[in-house]
């Protein structure tokens, strides 16, 4: 029980640093929306994983 709690509670930091991280901005925009798509698919499927044992 314990062991999950704190499993959680490391993904939800993880999840925390990787929103505030700072990217180059990318010379076209287009880059910027790729990547930007690449960022926000991780996080979701970070979001989406249930922490088992």
């Amino acid at each position: 029980e314990s062991d999950l709690h704190q499993l959680e509670l490391e993904r939800n930091a993880a999840l925390s640093y990787i929103r505030q991280m700072k990217f180059p901005s990318p010379l076209k925009d287009e880059d910027a929306k790729i990547t930007q798509t690449y960022i926000e698919q991780g996080i979701q499927g970070l979001s989406d994983e249930n922490v088992t044992k």
